[in-house]
């Protein structure tokens, strides 16, 4: 082979090398897959009203086992607790993309004070009722390994959930209490993504801890308890799940 066609066939490659580095720069990365909710074995791809059913698991509450869901916070450096024995959703919608609204009403609720490192009911502080809290709701990703969970943000004014109401003068603790910031949920057993027709959900502790959780009143708050949630469309217990990606 002569010089110059050595030289020739080099020029080529080299043109070759850069224009598959140029495609290489316009064509688009491929793209994750969107996350999504699967029900009865389809995938969410418009607004698909359904009815969730929680049903509230026992916790150790008092030294007793109770069905509650404690929101556990603090006003003026006292610990606050507001206990509620009935949550009921209403108006869920689910999404394209893993996202969704709805509403979730609270009733048969108390107020609990500490002092001197015993918890007493405070029958004066009982909130108002209902207790509505509105809400959008997303699947999010978090921690290494990375883990699904749904990430919950107030759909009120200024990103508020719900305002819990005591109005008694007798009440130490008398007024209005915003609950706002981000509520994560997981589900306990870590099949978040396998379709069943019951989830055993609770607060994500570990995303609320690193990327903020509740607040109340516009301090750190929490929500101890589990549900068991199933779902209805129309009248039918349908199997559902989330798709992280």
């Amino acid at each position: 082979m002569d010089s110059h066609r050595s030289h020739r066939l080099s020029l080529a490659g080299l043109c070759m090398t850069a224009a598959l580095g140029l495609l290489a720069l316009v064509t688009p990365a491929a793209q994750a897959a969107p996350p999504e909710w699967m029900v009865n074995g389809f995938n969410v791809s418009s607004n698909l009203p359904v009815v969730l059913s929680p049903e509230i698991e026992q916790i150790s509450f008092e030294e007793t086992q109770k069905r509650v869901l404690v929101l556990l916070g603090e006003t003026a450096g006292v610990p606050l607790w507001f206990t509620c024995e009935e949550v009921t959703p209403e108006n869920i919608v689910l999404m394209a993309s893993g996202t969704g609204s709805g509403e979730a009403r609270f009733a048969h609720c108390k107020t609990l004070t500490r002092s001197g490192g015993v918890v007493t009911l405070n029958s004066n502080c009982t909130p108002k009722e209902p207790i509505v809290a509105a809400f959008n709701f997303s699947i999010a990703l978090h921690g290494t390994p990375t883990k699904a969970y749904v990430k919950m943000t107030g759909a009120n004014a200024g990103g508020r959930f719900a305002t819990i109401t005591i109005s008694n003068e007798l009440c130490a603790f008398e007024g209005s209490y915003e609950v706002k910031g981000t509520f994560w949920i997981e589900d306990c057993t870590n099949q978040f993504e396998a379709e069943l027709l019951t989830h055993l959900i609770k607060e994500g502790a570990i995303p609320a801890s690193k990327l903020g959780g509740l607040t109340l009143g516009g301090n750190p708050a929490t929500l101890d308890g589990s549900v068991n949630l199933q779902l209805f469309d129309l009248t039918l217990m349908q199997k559902f799940s989330g798709l992280a990606s």
